[in-house]
This record gives structure tokens, C-alpha cells and sequence, in this order.
């Protein structure tokens, strides 16, 4: 593979969706982009054309939010694991709990009070983006231990 992974996800209001990653998580607007129905056909989408709109992180993981036409069935999201098909985006936060407050702040809500620890040295948190995809905060102790090949920060 030549660059970081980009996941695409299926929305209903790619501006309101662009907007939440923007404000919320600090995505920053990279490209647009409209295909027909008949190149979607021909991609594999589908019998849908869709609008598309590519996200990026300051780590440059990248997400595309596409908004299909006719508009997607909503999914089911009474468990982020009730449904086979359903994926989730993980972000590795240094202090999950300054950043729950920050999210709070920017009118998030999270499906538990605060954070859980899963197991030693692991705390996670899950809230879900203006469409209703699930997405995790995580908070490692030694995140070099658990992600030895990445480069380690100035402050260790």
C-alpha cells in the first residue's frame, strides 16, 4: 500500500456530517467530489450517485462521507456490534479525559458517564458523529508498547 488506510462512510447529510468531523474532531476539508449513477454502477456503489466529501486528520488518516442519492437506509445502531457489516473509528487520544470534555463541550454525548478501563492501562470511551456512526476515544498508558513501529513523539 502507498499511503494510510481511508475508510468511507455512507451518510445522509454529507454537510452536516463534514461539519461535525471539521468542528468536533478537527478534520480538515481536503476534496469534493460528484459521481453519477453510471460511473457508480461501474465502480461497484451501486445503482446510487452520491456526493462525496474527503476528510483528513492532522496525522493524514483520511475518511470520505458519502451521500448517496437516493438517500441510504439507516442502519441499525442500538448496538455498535448487533449488526454484522457496522465498523467503528477509533482515535488513540494522550488524555481521554480532556478530550471527552472538549467533545462535551462541542455538544457531543457519549454512551457511558466517563471512561472504561477494558484492562490494565487501556481506557475507552465510545459517542457517536451527527449521522449516528459509532466512534471511540482510546487512551493507552504505554501507547508504545501497544504501537512499537510508531515513531516515538519529542516527549517520549
Amino acid at each position: 500500500m502507498r499511503a494510510p488506510i481511508e475508510v468511507g462512510i455512507s451518510v445522509t447529510d454529507v454537510e452536516r456530517a463534514a461539519a461535525f468531523y471539521e468542528s468536533a474532531l478537527g478534520f480538515e476539508r481536503i476534496s469534493e467530489a460528484e459521481l453519477p449513477v453510471e460511473r457508480a454502477i461501474l465502480a461497484g456503489f451501486g445503482p446510487v450517485a452520491f456526493r462525496m466529501v474527503r476528510m483528513q486528520t492532522n496525522y493524514g488518516e483520511r475518511i470520505k462521507l458519502l451521500e448517496p442519492a437516493p438517500k441510504a437506509q439507516e442502519a441499525d445502531r442500538t448496538s455498535i456490534l448487533g449488526q454484522a457489516g457496522i465498523a467503528y473509528l477509533t482515535f488513540v487520544v494522550a488524555d481521554i479525559d480532556a478530550a471527552m470534555q472538549r467533545l462535551v463541550s462541542a455538544g457531543v454525548r457519549f454512551m457511558s458517564a466517563g471512561p472504561i478501563q477494558t484492562r490494565p492501562g487501556t481506557r475507552l470511551a465510545f459517542f457517536r458523529d451527527s449521522e449516528g456512526n459509532a466512534l471511540e476515544l482510546v487512551e493507552y498508558d504505554d501507547l508504545a508498547a501497544y504501537r512499537p513501529d510508531l515513531p516515538r513523539s519529542p516527549n517520549g
